[in-house]
């Protein structure tokens, strides 16, 4: 998916967001609840993306307890506040695993291209990764934008 949107954008005057959302302290919940907690938490973000996400983006599990979104055509702003409606959604939600309530959060990096700054994949990838991190130092529960 995200490399035609590459494509169609070297092509076009729009351009394509790229957002990495990582899980925080997704390893404790794993540790201390189990696996099927962690299955819980991702199972959750994913049902709660279809009342934030457009029908043309796309949410998919990049790995681990990360999520990958691209937001073809949105211009940053408007991602971030899809992104980040999301990102609230998840931590205000309560999950609930054998009669215990799970905290959850997300850590987001986002960073966009436009047909004059068309990167690639991997390189898109590497700038929303480094803006998750950065998020992750800010305090985690946030989203920050390269």
């Amino acid at each position: 998916m995200l490399d035609e949107c590459l494509a169609t954008l070297a092509q076009s005057t729009g351009t394509v967001c790229v957002a990495l959302l990582d899980f925080d302290h997704f390893k404790q919940i794993n540790d201390q609840h189990g696996h099927d907690a962690g299955d819980l938490a991702l199972q959750h973000l994913a049902t709660l993306s279809h009342d934030f996400l457009l029908p043309t983006d796309t949410l998919a599990r990049w790995g681990g307890e990360e999520f990958l979104a691209i937001l073809p055509d949105a211009l940053t702003s408007d991602a971030a506040t899809r992104i980040n409606l999301l990102r609230q959604a998840v931590k205000d939600s309560q999950i609930e695993h054998n009669g215990r309530i799970l905290p959850i959060s997300l850590s987001i990096g986002l960073t966009m291209a436009t047909p004059e700054d068309v990167s690639s994949r991997d390189e898109l990838i590497a700038r929303s990764d480094e803006a998750m991190y950065a998020a992750k130092e800010a305090g985690r529960n946030c989203l920050k934008m390269l």
